[in-house]
């Protein structure tokens, strides 16, 4: 009740400065007339809390007369127990079901007094908005986890989501038009739940170290690996799940494994794609919550046109919108910052694009590798088609500067577009 108190509180330092306390006059009184005693009284510690969020919460019961929106006067109505069950199942969506209050709603779902109903209407309606709030936006801010991620999620604010459930015929259906609307993300959602009744049947065996797996081969370890394939569905159904055989149906079947998992896909089972086959389907399932949580960052509209670039798989992909459905029609492979020097995350509008363009020698590189070169021969460079320019764009004759002399390149060094352009 920690967060419910925190709520009554910023309500009362806003509401007790504008409303004189009204009279109570006991269990009769209508769970309206029970939402708004119970603000105004100030019966709970105020403290110094404010939270914008809170007050706009405030404002939806006041510019609606206190109506309660999960509850009438003689117990709530079905969209508080359609709520309560969607918070129980929130890890579905990758959500910890023990954030959003659930004990202290069950344990006042069933009342009939007034009091408890408005205790009861206030504390969803503040569950709600967070639940919705991390529903479409997150839990985490994306910057605080790294300063690399330049994402900005938007999401709808206390007065919308609140509005829609009061409006909603069927909450179920509202809810899940407030998580985001890619196909990705539903398609990852499926997947979760997919890995999590894996988990609950065992998961799959683990294959110990050995001999390179290859087609053609027996092994005993062929029918683990065999077993393990068919439980993600690699392997198809029906397939034979007992011959210690490395056959070409296998073969497929490793290869389409590898492909999945950003792994070359040569079809054997060496030490590499055998690490990757023995990550326990936990890990799997932690994956998949962390990537819900990631496509709740990212916006739902990017555009009929737009690249993904994949960091982890080293991957690009130009994707063309059909429709509601997604169509990559052009792919590409990717070099991507190493982990001292990562490549920021970032969605953006693309106002242009520059085919081949020039490389921009970084700093590091021109100190480190080239100007021990240009010392022993100053038209080192010019074989890589890389020219020099000073400070307004003035090109430099490399012949002309004492490079001996130079603890560091004081120039900007600049590689032309061409075969042998490093990007």
């Amino acid at each position: 009740m920690q967060g419910f108190s925190r709520f009554l509180a910023v309500v009362v330092m806003l509401f007790a400065l504008v409303l004189a306390p009204p009279v109570y006059a006991g269990n009769n009184e209508s769970t309206g007339d029970a939402i708004k005693a119970f603000i105004v009284s100030g019966q709970t510690d105020l403290g110094n809390q404010t939270d914008e969020k809170l007050f706009q919460i405030f404002t939806f019961y006041q510019d609606r007369s206190f109506k309660p929106i999960w509850t009438r006067d003689n117990g709530v109505k079905t969209k508080a127990r359609v709520l309560l069950d969607e918070l129980k199942h929130a890890d579905q969506h990758g959500l910890n079901p023990a954030n959003y209050s659930i004990a202290d709603i069950e344990e006042r779902i069933d009342s009939e007094n007034p009091e408890v109903l408005a205790e009861l209407d206030l504390l969803m309606s503040a569950v709600f908005v967070d639940f919705a709030q991390d529903l479409s936006t997150g839990r985490v801010v994306p910057s605080k986890i790294n300063d690399e991620i330049h994402l900005m999620p938007h999401g709808p604010g206390a007065l919308t989501v609140l509005d829609g459930a009061e409006r909603a015929e069927d909450l179920g259906p509202y809810i899940n038009s407030i998580a985001p609307k890619s196909p990705r993300y539903w398609r990852t959602k499926d997947a979760l739940a997919h890995y999590r009744k894996i988990a609950a049947a065992g998961g799959w065996p683990t294959i110990a170290a050995g001999t390179v797996l290859k087609p053609g081969m027996s092994d005993a370890r062929i029918v683990l690996l065999r077993q393990h394939l068919s439980i993600e569905g690699d392997l198809a159904a029906g397939a034979d799940l007992t011959s210690t055989t490395y056959d070409d149906a296998l073969k497929a079947a490793v290869e389409h494994f590898q492909e999945r998992n950003g792994l070359n896909a040569d079809g054997v089972i060496g030490p590499d794609t055998l690490e990757v086959v023995n990550v326990p389907v936990s890990t799997r399932v932690t994956q998949l919550a962390i990537n819900l949580e990631r496509r709740r960052w990212m916006t739902d509209e990017p555009g009929q046109f737009f690249v993904s670039v994949n960091l982890a798989d080293q991957a690009l992909k130009v994707v063309e919108m059909r429709g509601d459905r997604e169509k990559t029609i052009h792919t590409a492979r990717l070099i991507v910052g190493k982990p001292y020097h990562d490549t920021p995350v970032f969605t953006g509008q693309m106002s242009y694009v520059v085919f081949n363009p020039y490389w921009n020698v970084p700093p590091s590189i021109a100190n480190k590798e080239y100007l021990p070169k240009l010392r022993q021969n100053p038209g080192a460079l010019q074989s890589l088609n890389i020219r020099i320019f000073a400070a307004g764009g003035t090109e430099v004759n490399p012949f002309s500067v004492n490079w001996n002399g130079l603890s560091r390149v004081p120039y900007s060094l600049r590689q032309d577009s061409g075969d042998k352009n490093a990007l």
